[in-house]
């Protein structure tokens, strides 16, 4: 039986637990149902219901504007709220926690559909895990299961942000990234950066030389020399040697596509790139990235299960 994990993120029950701490000192307001805190309890002891998954993306969406009106520190009765749904204080967290609750119930209808609907709240289903965003027609993609290491002192990042062929997550038609998807955003100059969760000052650029994209047989490979005397880039070397951080993305706008006549399968046939970026939450599964000498750097090796993973999605999908 195919499972769906309905036990909340730790981001999230960190925010319902400060939410929960806010309300106790007063600051919830007058206007606070009873039940929202009483979820909020559940959602920090990591218990979420499916009928409360399929809410709380729609009121996140309802009331981000909200978070409009909070200045600074100020804590109002609208940031209270969103902690206790689990949304966090910012716009970025909200969203987050909104594209994460929609995945859920995307995984949901999927399974309920076929009739055969189990719930696991113990044991996260890798298969199912999707997390992806849409903003003004720019979708971010994340990848797995990419392995960063130290060699010696390296600080150089090379590494595959896309594999090509590797199936994603069902969302619920399961997409692919083809061979030349990026070889004309390439070839046509695109100015691509290297971010942190896809944003603030970048740490390698194509433009400036420091970040270099190839599309070869495998997928988009990526190299780029990271500057130790760079802040940002030092929290991040040691995130790497430390495997704090596993995971990378890419953010993109389709330009070419292709779907199977029974609209299960898209292809992605050719895209424009804006950044790639290394990330928290994955949402394809096969990728690797390395941080190495660069004398080193020629001698990267893939390891990649596309196959088992092609059949685990077959097997999801029957189920």
């Amino acid at each position: 039986m195919a499972t769906v994990n309905l036990k909340p993120p730790e981001y999230m029950r960190a925010n319902a637990r400060r939410g929960l701490k806010l309300h106790e000192e007063g600051f919830s307001g007058d206007g606070l149902k009873p039940q929202t805190v009483e979820d909020a309890r559940k959602m920090a002891s990591g218990v979420v219901t499916e009928e409360k998954w399929r809410k709380i993306g729609a009121w996140i969406a309802r009331h981000i504007g909200d978070l409009d009106a909070v200045q600074g520190d100020e804590i109002t009765a609208g940031l209270v709220a969103m902690l206790l749904w689990g949304g966090g204080s910012s716009k970025q967290s909200a969203t987050k926690t909104m594209d994460y609750a929609y995945s859920i119930v995307a995984q949901l209808d999927n399974i309920e559909n076929n009739n055969q609907t189990m719930y696991s709240e113990d044991t996260m289903s890798e298969q199912f895990m999707w997390v992806a965003k849409t903003i003004d027609e720019k979708r971010t993609v994340a990848y797995s299961n990419f392995e960063m290491r130290a060699e010696g002192d390296g600080n150089t990042l090379i590494g595959y942000a896309s594999v090509f062929d590797s199936p994603s997550e069902p969302m619920p038609f399961i997409e692919y990234v083809k061979r030349g998807a990026f070889s004309k955003t390439i070839n046509d100059g695109a100015d691509v950066r290297l971010l942190v969760d896809h944003e603030g000052v970048p740490l390698a650029r194509t433009k400036s030389g420091t970040l270099v994209l190839t599309e070869d047989d495998r997928g988009l490979l990526v190299e780029s020399e990271l500057d130790p005397m760079n802040p940002d880039a030092a929290r991040l070397i040691s995130a790497l040697r430390r495997g704090d951080i596993s995971q990378m993305s890419f953010a993109f706008r389709t330009i070419k596509d292709q779907w199977s006549d029974d609209r299960k399968t898209r292809e992605l046939r050719e895209v424009q790139l804006f950044d790639v970026s290394v990330v928290t939450f994955p949402a394809y599964e096969s990728t690797l990235a390395e941080l190495r000498d660069r004398e080193n750097v020629a001698t990267i090796a893939v390891t990649n299960n596309l196959s088992l993973r092609k059949r685990q999605i077959e097997i999801a999908r029957q189920q």
